[in-house]
């Protein structure tokens, strides 16, 4: 019979994530029963580490998990939080309940925001940055580096203009150095309630700038939206599979007598929506980030207002 090593017989929690960092891995999962296994470049890898027990996963789970999220967890199965790494960094856990255990996605991120350079961001994503007002969509597959994007935007804007940021995150996993602006992050569900409740408490607290997260819903959307009539300059993310989808996607979650209105409001603040993948390095482990910038302009604008959304896909080109 297979012995079955607990992480205290083989190694800790610390030595599996930093491992992981070193080698490169965007995320380690930890499920009962079998090795911890890492993401580098895209591909999920054995680690060097012996399998897991369900107490193991347990043990892990009360040693990085908030004592206020745990009620939460047990009620809903799953739950999403951020701590910081030994060495330095921060790690969005993921944990959800599996065949009676529990399992672990652990992400792993820099505590700061990388450059546009070291990203690959174009510079045009990066100006939107500067405007005063107005919705700008981050779009992706799940994975793609939606919010890391979305760190290095806020890091420019932390640095370049006073103002005043509130950033509403499920976790979170970038802290932000002092800069002109006053950042101010809270976490969904721990310092708001909804997402939708958050944005609308933002535009109350004088926010210049609001990075609202994932827009999965259409309080979320809606609130989103408002808050860019107001005046307010809107980042939101979206998973998507390009630009056009982005804002199918956002128009599909309201019924058809309600999707006239929405594609003229967002047709009078939608700033930009960008789409970005990863793609693998040609040479070496790795992957890097490809993006497609939309840029509205009047013309752009008239097309999404005649419902032709599906359109702009070929209007990349445009302005």
């Amino acid at each position: 019979m297979e012995q079955a090593y607990s992480v205290e017989d083989n190694h800790s929690i610390e030595d599996i994530l930093c491992e992981a960092g070193r080698a490169g891995a965007s995320d380690v999962h930890l499920v009962a029963g079998m090795p911890p296994k890492m993401r580098v470049g895209g591909a999920l890898t054995e680690m060097g580490f012996s399998r897991v027990t369900s107490a193991d996963t347990l043990d892990i789970l009360l040693g990085i998990m908030p004592q206020a999220l745990r009620d939460r967890f047990e009620e809903r199965g799953e739950c999403v939080f951020s701590f910081a790494l030994p060495e330095g960094g921060r790690c969005r856990a993921n944990v959800y309940k599996q065949k009676g255990s529990v399992a672990l996605a652990l992400r792993l991120r820099a505590e700061e925001a990388l450059s546009a350079e070291e990203l690959g961001i174009p510079e045009p994503l990066m100006e939107l940055s500067g405007k005063e007002s107005g919705l700008v969509l981050l779009a992706g597959t799940s994975g793609s580096g939606k919010s890391t994007t979305l760190s290095a935007i806020l890091n420019k804007i932390s640095y370049s203009r006073e103002c005043l940021v509130v950033t509403l995150e499920d976790s979170v996993e970038c802290l932000y150095a002092g800069g002109k602006a006053l950042i101010s992050q809270r976490e969904i569900g721990a310092d708001c309630g909804s997402r939708a409740e958050g944005i609308a408490a933002a535009v109350r607290e004088d926010a210049d700038v609001i990075a609202a997260g994932e827009l999965g819903d259409r309080d979320s959307v809606l609130a989103a939206v408002g808050a860019a009539e107001t005046g307010h300059l809107v980042f939101a993310l979206l998973d998507a599979a390009g630009v056009a989808d982005a804002v199918e996607r956002i128009l599909d979650m309201f019924p058809a007598a309600g999707q006239e209105r929405l594609r003229w409001r967002l047709a009078n603040v939608l700033e930009a929506v960008s789409f970005q993948r990863l793609r693998p390095v040609p040479e070496g482990t790795g992957r890097k980030a490809e993006f497609e910038l939309l840029a509205l302009d009047e013309r752009m604008r008239l097309v999404l207002r005649e419902g032709r959304s599906l359109d702009l896909a070929e209007v990349l080109g445009w302005g």
